[in-house]
């Protein structure tokens, strides 16, 4: 730090810390000598999900060196528990006296970087070397957040786990049960919330072409383009968000079609997905590769029964699939109770029966290590 002035000032210095990821030490030190920091609290007017320390210092003339030493927990992912997200706030250095100049941002990860890992990896400009994401800034003089680092991806451990199971079916490509643990695993890792039920507010061109292709009967088809309208940008949005009559409509609709949303498209569901139709294709009798594809069915689509978040319904892929089950699988009693769902429309009787079946049968189980909430 420079004070420029004749004289001592005081001056009130922070560190931004992200919003409820407290760091498991701060420790300040100032021309070498240890220093405490007040906090952590929020700026005035602040809604950026920052927390600040502070620190008031009389700084004498000339240079003073500060040295800040953190360790931060990752953030917990909403609705994800195996992904993680690191932040670090660099907006700050805009306050500052001139340019920041150059600056070299690193995170380091255990073991190497696998592609599919990383979820969201902000700014753009980075560079992956191994188990390092390196960011390099040069003439920086941030004014807005366009330079905080943001890194969600899946954990480490997960990812180690994952290539042992791979390892596994890798080895024995003709048996079924190496594979349907894979499958059971990265179907583990989608998003808890994907299954909402809410039409997409916003269509690409191919996506609304597409749909426009498979939508039927006329009436049906009349009452999507009706709603999706072309945007300035040429993509298609939905004309009313509220849940008027004509949108309930639209979620039968879309899901019939087999819309399907972004995170139903991530790479460990559609790898999963695929591992689960080679199997059903290699032996179509095997009730317990047909449970775990049953069980996962809302994973697959936007709309889907069997999960208990948002507008779920029956779509016409879910039921074919749910009528295959049975034909293949007569004797089932959980492929049966998956009948009696479509049967009752979806009857909460005989959907807690179901899931509690499933439990029993540990179509969810998966070895994945649980944090608690202080790891």
């Amino acid at each position: 730090m420079q004070n420029r002035a004749a004289e001592e000032k005081e001056v009130t210095i922070g560190f931004p810390m992200p919003f409820q990821a407290a760091p498991a030490k701060l420790a300040i030190t100032i021309s070498g000598k240890k220093a405490l920091a007040a906090g952590p609290k929020k700026e005035p007017g602040d809604g950026s999900g920052w927390e600040w320390y502070y620190r008031k210092h009389k700084f004498s003339p000339g240079g003073t060196k500060v040295t800040v030493d953190s360790n931060l927990r990752a953030s917990r992912v909403y609705a994800a528990p195996y992904r993680e997200s690191i932040l670090y706030c660099i907006e700050t250095g805009g306050r500052w006296a001139g340019s920041i100049g150059n600056e070299q941002v690193v995170v380091r990860f255990p073991d190497a970087i696998q592609p599919e890992q990383m979820v969201e990896v902000v700014p753009k400009g980075y560079v992956i070397k191994g188990n390092e994401i390196h960011w390099e800034f040069k003439n920086l003089e941030p004014v807005s957040d366009a330079h905080d680092i943001k890194v969600t991806y899946v954990r480490s451990d997960v990812m180690r786990v994952l290539g042992r199971l791979r390892e596994a079916a890798k080895k024995d490509p003709t048996s079924t049960q190496p594979a349907l643990e894979l499958a059971k695993h990265l179907l583990a890792l989608g998003y808890a919330k994907s299954n909402c039920g809410f039409p997409p507010g916003q269509l690409s061109v191919a996506e609304y072409n597409d749909l426009k292709e498979r939508i039927t009967p006329a009436g049906s088809l009349k009452l999507f383009t009706q709603r999706y309208k072309k945007s300035k940008d040429g993509s298609y949005e939905e004309i009313n968000s509220e849940w008027t009559d004509e949108r309930v409509k639209m979620v039968q609709i879309l899901a019939d079609a087999g819309y399907r949303d972004e995170e139903s498209k991530i790479w460990c569901i559609k790898e999963a997905e695929e591992i689960l139709k080679d199997l059903l294709k290699r032996d179509a009798g095997n009730q317990e590769v047909w449970n775990v594809y049953l069980a996962n069915c809302w994973r697959f689509s936007f709309a889907a029964v069997g999960h208990w978040f948002g507008d779920t319904r029956f779509g016409k892929g879910q039921l074919e699939a749910i009528q295959k089950a049975n034909h293949d699988c007569p004797d089932d009693n959980c492929i049966q109770l998956w009948k009696k769902c479509v049967e009752t429309k979806g009857d909460e009787a005989v959907l807690k029966e179901l899931k509690s079946e499933n439990e029993r049968r540990n179509t969810f189980k998966v070895t994945f290590l649980e944090m608690k909430d202080d790891e």
